[in-house]
């Protein structure tokens, strides 16, 4: 193959894609879901192999493209005419956190662990686990997050009342899993003691019992019993 050749192949392939993924639509550089991740990543790919290889035809390799991306088109608009094709296609939503309580199963199910949904949860401003009234692990992997209401931002009226509370600090992750972060413990200034007479004082006899227990520097402590 010689350069001329290389450059026009180039070019076809490039016009021919570009086309495509106007056609799909704007999703596949935002809001992707895990559906149209692969389409992207599987376009790319029959690009790159038949510009690449020399024994492949370009109406071979263009007739390939184009009729994936038909493919992708089809069952883009099939998701979006019928519901139950739609959770095959792309999932549902997953409810993490609902009424203020963590929900276990659905983050097993999202194979979400909880370092993860601490860290989404930051990247939302929810850094206290008892602010939060609802979490959604969408499909596309974010995290939308509802505060309860009395840690939603403060209007302007509510403002001019000039009620503003103490900063909280940073909060402390105590018990994880069932298991007691000894070193948290401690920087909060607190003991095992302490920590299993608040753990009665809530009905639990156990760590074992907590899916995650939390407590800022103001002392005020969150705790969620583990599913039962």
């Amino acid at each position: 193959m010689t350069l001329l050749d290389m450059l026009l192949k180039t070019l076809i392939t490039f016009i021919i894609l570009y086309g495509l993924c106007r056609i799909l639509g704007k999703k596949l550089i935002s809001q992707m879901t895990f559906f149209d991740f692969v389409a992207g990543v599987t376009l790319g790919s029959i690009s790159a192999s038949f510009l690449f290889t020399n024994n492949i035809p370009i109406y071979v390799g263009l007739a390939s493209l184009i009729f994936f991306a038909l493919l992708s088109l089809v069952l883009d608009i099939s998701s979006m005419k019928w519901l139950r094709f739609q959770k095959i296609a792309n999932g549902e939503p997953s409810i993490i956190i609902q009424n203020g309580k963590i929900r276990e199963k659905e983050m097993i199910r999202a194979r979400l662990t909880m370092n993860e949904l601490l860290f989404l949860l930051r990247k939302k401003n929810a850094f206290y686990l008892d602010e939060v009234e609802l979490a959604i692990f969408e499909t596309d992997g974010t995290l939308s997050v509802l505060k309860k209401v009395q840690n939603q931002p403060v209007t302007k009226i509510e403002s001019q009342t000039h009620l503003y509370s103490l900063p909280r600090g940073i909060t402390k992750t105590v018990i994880k899993d069932g298991k007691v972060i000894h070193e948290n413990l401690e920087q909060a200034g607190k003991d095992e003691a302490w920590l299993l007479s608040v753990l009665k004082a809530n009905g639990m006899v156990d760590v074992s019992q907590v899916s995650i227990a939390q407590v800022d520097e103001l002392g005020k402590v969150y705790i969620d019993r583990k599913d039962e």
